[in-house]
């Protein structure tokens, strides 16, 4: 007997899977070739008009004329029946259209007002009668809101609500969660939209038929996402005819299997037509935010404008479309964080001194040299006093520090600092009609992005804020050709560019107020790597230097891509076929992770005696590749109406995307057999393609009662994830300035013993490994150099913070010049980064069932169950990891400890684990599985295809179109989304070589979200200057449940011992103590703390009942890791660090954070000016009840003794979501803001 398990039946499922789609591509290739003479190719940004003629009988009608003309701009499509009485008209753009039909011994009959959305396949039937053809039958019905012709989901947004609704920021896609399926994270900002529990890179967004997406991360490329603040291009509102989101796609579709956004772009039309815009908003009448101290109010000025015109060129057979808008705002970021003070009295935290001043007094009285280096940058001089020169503890005016009831200043800053934006966007269109059969269409936009950012809630000085640039080209052309009335033939030509900057500030000539200390950090002054040095205090969550990850050079990302698609209409079966090539590729994209040093202290006496807690880093090289790729696909999908009440929509499609590569060849990999395989020289690939990707696609509709008032849909389908590069080339793991296929040191000397820290070579007498490529770029560990009487001398390859006060010129960090440094041994650890040869693509199989139906004309309601199962999804997992415990020695050989008493005499394995025990770096590294044949590598990590994640949902959405005025949508999704991590952008998890023990709720799992939105236009009454005209109100309402947060230790907690730093902690009790706590902290119990308000010293005592119930006997390892890192405690429920040597226990997701409820709503006024100008005044209100909104606990792993950053911050949220995101004002969740504005339309 066999027996498989569920993954054994998953691979003979898919085994079976693979068998049925080849032989489906097989017979429909035949079929292809059987019914279209010439090879045909893909994608759509229109819409399509089908359905059939009959006489008063039923009987379908052959030889009929149906004519479908574009009201607007005069076109018209003329067709012919078939033998089947059917007619179809694909690749219509969207709009309002006539229909007519008829046929010699018939009236004619005609249906106007049929209005064509984007993405949709509208069917509309005529019946003819007999009588003349001079007769005309005119149908006034409206068409029905059920959608009888497919199982796609998803829906669509119309011009009149997309331009009437409340709009934080006049950004479209704040509009795509309107939808169920379709949610963004609270604050929005960068990666926050997933569709129905998928990842956030895995959407598709097409604007007028062409991709619009940039290859690193995935996102939309027109009003793409910042790192920061909110869109950094910007697409006009007026610019948008209307846009779709659909899920479960037909096979015309794919690459990603998230929701597909397509946007069609407004065209000129036989009637001139324009708009102009200003919309402004102020703090004047903003109310304030709830996070911040006393009377401060956060800043905001909004300027917004913009206008479109379009008209004719010639009439009926050409037209012209342009758009432009701009903005420009300043916007405060409410924040709140620890920082140390140069008040000598400043009350100390949990112990832990906060003064500065104190600090330094502290180490002179000690008798330890001070560090110059130190007191420069603090503003100090020799005897502690204050100099007249900068410091980098001086805060400036835009933060109040916390006072005690004596005066005495605290740790605890809040305050505000402007992110300021200036963005720009233009776009320009033509469509052409060459007589009855080809219309043509070109379209460019052009935007840009400037700014200086606040792109981390910590930062503590203005001249540490980086500058954000964004340039976005994005041009494409559309060639429709209606060879005949059953084949019509689509082109599409696209190219999209992406390019965004993220550099620091401070470098010299910025003029930006940044001081000059007189020390060269990094190892260079000019850009990019030049800068202040990143320093990190424990115990403070205060950032010091600009953002570590910067300079990032995103781009620039350009996309060539060719589309073509056949329709053709046979009998019964309307066939769609086709495919599209492209080539895609990175132009100069990199990040200098720590290319400016990063150096860290314990505790402020440490800092000030320049004793660094570990090693510093730095990033030497230039990490900036030009990276490509290559894709292509093919479809075949057949609407087959069965009956005429039932249709199936089925398709087949295949796509094939090579490996990335590099024009340089500047790419290596690792093997664990061979080593690093670098590109050109021991390898031609970084892995093997994957070619079985055949994605089936199965779906029906089935029409209950004939009459389209009530439909039965379902499907299932797979589609195929074509990954975003960003984990391939992006520095993910926090535990070395760099790893990523560009910065693996191919080019590096690898001695197999120590190097040699004073020149070049390796240490005397060691070994090599051959070097077998160029790339000398990578992060670098430095260890300290040897301190003498306070000073150290400039040494190659490590860290003189402490260096001699006379020679200021030395460098702090090594020289970008002196190759010495480029070389990996024993007491240089390099990190590498692998991808799995063999990796496959990710698949999403989808399914959904679900009934529409029409409650009346204009009022419908869709009930549907909607599933998912995502396998393969990449991650980046542990290869080089030792097992739990060894970095404490345990589970060692007597042959063993000796080898690391060889090793490291200063450091042996501990006999005895106390509370001052570390972790013993050397036999952490003679402990790793991969030590022996590389001694010279620590951190490993490979990109592979481990995870999975489901969803189950049901979602309900009721849709009513204008009916007196007025228009709502309103929809419903209760549903659960696991995973076991939720994006490609993350790093390990936290359990190596465990990732089910991470399979819990999905960062982005919203169990209950309600939207509605209403539109609702006053009735009219003439007269009184217009004042009882043109009144119009719009919502938006979104209520959701809470999301879900985790726990994981910073690089203060390492009771696993592995130096992972991603160790959970155990829990025991409610989740819901530590859940929905708003801005009350989870108390916090370390012996010598300062008691949290309410509390007594005696319960902070380690023999708390409730911390030391959960853990063994006073000396055992458990109460060791219980006085090293305290515990936190509410109600019934506590949690504990796990013993020291092994893996916590709490599940990832464990606690729930806050809902949202939020409350959007404008108010607008109308005046004609004549018949065809109207102005429009408009007031707009976000968050109408202020609602104080709460953000997601954040955690800055500080440090020290306190794993968690400053314990009176557990659990509790720190600002509200729209500033948590770095989106603050303009993402959702903010305080009750106005906006108002005056439009011109004519």
């Amino acid at each position: 007997m066999v027996t498989l398990n569920n993954s054994g039946l998953q691979e003979v499922g898919m085994r079976s899977l693979a068998l049925w789609t080849r032989i489906c591509l097989v017979l429909i290739v035949c079929l292809s070739m059987s019914l279209v003479p010439t090879p045909l190719l893909s994608q759509a940004n229109v819409g399509r008009i089908f359905g059939s003629i009959n006489d008063p009988s039923g009987a379908l009608i052959p030889g009929a004329t149906v004519t479908i003309t574009d009201v607007d701009r005069g076109v018209a499509r003329t067709l012919i029946t078939d033998e089947a009485g059917a007619y179809n008209a694909p690749s219509l753009p969207p709009g309002a259209y006539r229909v007519r039909a008829e046929l010699t011994g018939f009236k004619t009959v005609e249906r106007p007002n049929v209005v064509l959305e984007i993405a949709q396949e509208l069917k509309i039937d005529l019946t003819l009668e007999p009588g003349a053809v001079s007769e005309k039958v005119t149908v006034t019905d409206e068409v029905p809101l059920v959608e009888t012709s497919s199982a796609v989901l998803g829906g669509t947004l119309q011009p009149g609500t997309i331009a009437d609704l409340p709009l934080n920021g006049r950004n479209f896609m704040n509009l795509l969660q309107l939808r169920p399926g379709v949610t963004i994270y609270p604050g929005g900002g960068a990666w926050t939209q997933t569709t129905n529990g998928l990842r956030p890179e895995h959407n598709v967004y097409i604007m007028d038929g062409i991709t619009a997406m940039e290859p690193l991360g995935g996102q939309s490329t027109i009003n793409s996402v910042s790192l920061a603040g909110d869109a950094a291009s910007l697409l006009a509102i007026d610019t948008i005819q209307e846009f779709s989101t659909q899920q479960n796609p037909k096979a015309e579709f794919g690459w990603k299997p998230g929701s597909v956004t397509s946007v069609a772009i407004k065209s000129g039309t036989n009637a001139w037509h324009g708009t102009g815009n200003y919309f402004g908003r102020t703090d004047k009448t903003d109310a304030r935010n709830p996070f911040l101290a006393g009377d401060q109010k956060q800043e905001i000025g909004l300027k917004e404008f913009g206008g479109t015109l379009g008209g004719p060129i010639k009439k009926d057979r050409a037209f012209f479309f342009g758009a432009y808008e701009g903005q420009r705002y300043h916007v405060g970021n409410p924040t709140l964080f620890s920082y140390p003070s140069l008040d000598p009295n400043a009350l100390a935290i949990a112990g832990t001194t906060t003064s500065v001043v104190r600090a330094c007094n502290t180490v002179k009285a000690a008798g330890t040299p001070l560090s110059q280096t130190s007191l420069k940058v603090s503003g100090l001089d020799a005897n502690c006093n204050r100099t007249s020169g900068y410091s980098i503890f001086e805060l400036p005016s835009v933060f109040e520090r916390a006072l005690d009831a004596n005066g005495a200043a605290s740790a605890n800053v809040s305050g505000s600092m402007n992110t300021n934006y200036e963005v720009d966007g233009a776009l320009g269109k033509v469509d052409l009609h060459v007589g009855a059969k080809h219309t043509l269409n070109g379209k460019y936009y052009f935007g840009t992005h400037r700014g200086l950012v606040v792109n981390n809630q910590t930062i503590t000085q203005p001249y540490w804020r980086p500058t954000d640039k964004a340039w976005v080209h994005f041009s494409g052309m559309q060639w429709d050709y209606a060879k005949s009335s059953a084949t019509v033939n689509t082109f599409r030509f696209g190219y999209n560019r992406f390019y965004q900057t993220f550099e620091t500030s401070d470098c010299p000539g910025e003029n930006n107020g940044q001081p000059d200390y007189g020390i060269p950090f990094g190892y260079g002054t000019s850009k990019p790597v030049c800068g202040f040095t990143n320093i990190s205090l424990s115990n403070f969550s205060g950032s010091i230097g600009c953002c570590s990850s910067f300079p990032k050079y995103y781009g620039p990302d350009d996309i060539f891509e060719f589309i073509d698609n056949v329709s053709y209409l046979r009998g019964h079966h309307n066939l769609k076929m086709g495919g599209e090539f492209r080539n895609t590729s990175i132009g100069h994209g990199g990040t200098f992770n720590r290319a400016r040093g990063q150096v860290t202290f314990s505790t402020l006496e440490n800092f000030m005696s320049g004793t660094t807690t570990s090693n510093g880093q730095i990033f030497i090289g230039d990490p900036r590749r030009h990276v490509k790729a290559k894709a292509m696909a093919a479809f075949f999908q057949d609407d087959w109406r069965i009956t005429s009440k039932l249709i199936l929509n089925l398709g087949v499609r295949y796509e094939y995307t090579t490996p990335i590569s590099e024009a340089q060849n500047q790419f290596a990999n690792f093997d664990p057999q061979r080593g690093l395989l670098q590109l050109g020289k021991n390898t031609d690939r970084m892995w093997n393609p994957d070619k079985n990707n055949f994605a089936p696609r199965f779906g029906f509709a089935y029409d209950v009662s004939g009459n389209g008032r009530t439909v039965v849909r379902g499907g299932a389908n797979v589609i195929f994830v074509t990954p975003g590069w960003w984990i391939f080339l992006s520095q993910q793991n926090q535990n070395n300035p760099s790893v990523g296929l560009s910065t693996n040191p191919s080019g590096f000397l690898l001695c197999r013993g120590a190097v040699n820290t004073t020149g070049a070579g390796c240490a005397p007498g060691v070994a090599t490994d051959p070097t077998i490529g160029d790339i000398r770029s990578a992060g670098l560990p430095l260890p300290p150099a040897t301190v003498s009487g306070g000073v150290q001398t400039p040494l190659p390859g490590q860290l003189n913070w402490n260096q001699n006060p006379t020679v200021y010129g030395g460098n702090i960090y090594p020289s970008s010049s002196d190759t010495s440094v480029l070389k990996c041994g024993t007491n240089r650890l390099c990190t590498v980064q692998a991808t799995d040869q063999n990796q496959r693509n990710a698949y999403v199989m989808s399914w959904s069932l679900g009934i529409q139906h029409g409650i009346t004309r204009n009022l419908s309601i869709d009930l549907s169950y909607v599933g998912n199962h995502a396998t393969k999804l990449l991650a980046l997992d542990y290869t080089n990891t030792p097992p739990v415990g060894t970095g404490y020695c345990f589970g060692f050989t007597p042959s063993q400890i000796a080898a690391v008493a060889a090793a490291s005499p200063s450091t042996p394995c501990p006999t005895t684990i106390t509370t001052s025990t570390a972790v013993n770096a050397t036999a952490l590294q003679l402990a790793r599985p991969l030590n022996d044949k590389y001694p010279y590598y620590s951190y490993i990590y490979t990109v592979s295809n481990p995870l999975y994640s489901n969803y189950n949902g049901a979602q309900i959405t009721l849709t009513q179109r204008v009916t007196r005025g007025l228009a709502s949508t309103v929809g419903f999704t209760w549903a659960h989304a696991l995973d076991q991590q939720t994006g490609e952008r993350g790093g390990p998890n936290g359990t190596p070589f465990n990732y089910k023990s991470d399979y819990a709720s999905s960062d982005f799992d919203i169990r209950k979200r309600f939207t509605a939105t209403v539109t609702y236009a006053f009735p009219s009454k003439s007269g009184f200057g217009q004042m009882l005209q043109g009144w119009k109100v719009t919502s938006i309402v979104n209520i959701q449940s809470a999301l879900p947060w985790s726990v994981t230790g910073s690089r203060s907690a390492d009771p696993s011992g592995i130096a992972e730093f991603q160790d959970r902690w155990n829990f025991y009790g409610n989740p819901k103590d530590f859940s929905g706590r708003k801005t009350e902290p989870i108390p916090f119990f370390l012996p010598g703390a300062t008691p949290p308000a309410g509390r007594s010293a005696s319960e902070l005592a380690i023999n708390n009942p409730a911390c030391t119930s959960k853990v063994g006997p006073a000396g055992s390892l458990s109460y060791v890791a219980l006085q090293k890192w305290g515990c936190f405690v509410e109600g019934d429920s506590i949690m504990v660090p796990p013993a020291i040597g092994s893996y916590g226990t709490m599940a990832r997701n464990l606690f729930r954070a806050n809902g949202l409820h939020t409350w959007d709503g404008s108010v607008m006024k109308d005046w004609k000016f004549g018949e065809r100008l109207t102005g429009q005044f408009r007031a707009e209100v976000f968050n109408l009840l202020n609602q104080t909104q709460y953000g997601n606990p954040q955690f800055n792993g500080a440090g020290g003794n306190l794993p968690f950053g400053t314990p009176g911050a557990f659990g509790a949220s720190q600002a509200t979501p729209d500033v948590s995101n770095n989106n603050p004002s303009l993402g959702s969740g903010g305080p009750r803001e106005f906006q108002f504005g005056f439009k011109v339309m004519f």
